[in-house]
């Protein structure tokens, strides 16, 4: 004699197995937040970084193709930055339209990039700007190097866009792996 099952039976989840896998779900949850948001900072901070380089690669090329120098100039306090091109001479990019290549206006601000500072910026002869030559690209220097622009995280992560007087701009950081460590003295946070 063959005995049926019941197939009316609902098979779904009882209210303890759905509490068991929502409190598991809460708990590695709670760990994984932090590191999300430890990630989306520090992608952050490579982005500002690698906008900067790229900015000062375009201003070095744009110096050559136009044949006259061009400026970058860097804004910062505690809580803002900014940065702008120009033509022939250092403008504020804190002020509209001053920052201007080819009639547009060039700048960039830390609106584009939440939680990154910038906490120092020093060229030669402590100035707060940068050119480079129309004939070879090379940058304004007074000395054997020419500046740094250091930038930091709300995660305390660093990092640095080095230029040279030959113009060569790379970027590094003590803090994040991919970038060489090889970087000018980190300033204190």
């Amino acid at each position: 004699m063959l005995i049926q099952k019941d197939k009316t039976k609902n098979r779904g989840l009882t209210l303890i197995e759905l509490m068991i896998t929502l409190s598991i779900f809460s708990i590695l949850l709670g760990y994984a937040t932090p590191a999300m948001h430890d990630l989306f900072v520090k992608k952050r901070l490579q982005s500002a970084a690698t906008k900067i380089y790229t900015d000062l690669r375009f201003a070095q090329s744009e110096a050559i193709k136009l044949n006259t120098p061009i400026f970058v100039s860097f804004s910062h306090t505690k809580d803002q930055w900014c940065y702008g091109l120009n033509l022939r001479e250092p403008c504020d990019c804190n002020q509209a339209q001053s920052c201007k290549l080819a009639e547009n206006e060039h700048t960039v601000n830390q609106s584009m990039f939440r939680n990154i500072s910038i906490i120092k910026s020093k060229f030669a002869g402590n100035k707060q700007h940068t050119a480079f030559d129309p004939l070879k690209g090379f940058a304004s220097a007074g000395g054997s190097k020419n500046g740094t622009i250091w930038l930091a995280s709300a995660t305390r992560d660093l990092v640095a866009i080095v230029v040279s007087r030959l113009g060569r701009v790379r970027i590094c950081s003590p803090t994040i792996s991919g970038y060489t460590k090889q970087c000018p003295k980190a300033p204190s946070l």
